[in-house]
């Protein structure tokens, strides 16, 4: 797929820092759920689930220290370059989650289960699950 460009805003959800994307855009995605994709903000590359809000349309957290890296704040306009990829990122677990994996000698049935079963083609159905597991404090975003 070739890259999609559009523009949007960063908004405040919470104390988290988040970029809608607008419905037209979302509607090009191959899934109304989780989609991985990958592109650029302003021309800094990046890689991302996209969360689903509910709408049909996605959205993301920007990382305060990645928010910081592209010199934005709430509310500025920023290019975006994204397409879909089927390469997911491994999303960092817990350490005690860690510990209790390895303790109980289950580290493969997890890493069967999670992006490390087939990073080449890998198509996300179990990665909302272990997202809602490992993030705590996940909440999607209240739609405007």
């Amino acid at each position: 797929m070739t890259f999609i460009e559009f523009e949007t805003q960063l908004l405040l959800y919470g104390s988290w820092t988040v970029l809608k994307l607008p419905l037209s855009i979302s509607k090009e995605l191959p899934s109304r759920g989780m989609v991985m994709i990958e592109g650029t903000i302003n021309n800094i590359d990046f890689t991302t689930p996209l969360e689903p809000d509910g709408l049909g349309s996605h959205w993301f957290r920007i990382s305060d220290t990645f928010r910081d890296e592209l010199a934005l704040k709430v509310g500025d306009s920023v290019s975006l370059s994204i397409r879909p990829t089927k390469n997911w990122i491994e999303p960092e677990l817990p350490e005690d989650l860690n510990h209790a994996l390895k303790s109980r000698k289950v580290e493969n049935q997890w890493n069967a289960l999670t992006t490390k079963a087939d990073g080449n083609g890998f198509d996300g159905s179990v990665l909302p699950v272990i997202h809602k597991l490992v993030k705590r404090e996940y909440k999607p975003p209240v739609p405007s």
